[in-house]
């Protein structure tokens, strides 16, 4: 759930609310798991990659 709930652009702190976290420790492990899906994710919806198609 951690993993597409980052990957659908929610945010790490609603998320460690969700999970019930003290602090965003736990919440970065989860991130650091998956951390290949986020460059992807980074790569694909990045404004200076975007630039960089269209010029």
């Amino acid at each position: 759930m951690s993993k597409f709930y980052i990957l659908n652009g929610g945010d790490p702190f609603t998320l460690r609310r969700i999970l019930g976290h003290a602090s965003l420790k736990m919440v970065d492990y989860y991130v650091e798991l998956f951390s290949s899906d986020i460059k992807q994710q980074q790569k694909k919806f990045s404004p200076v990659e975007n630039m960089k198609r269209i010029l």
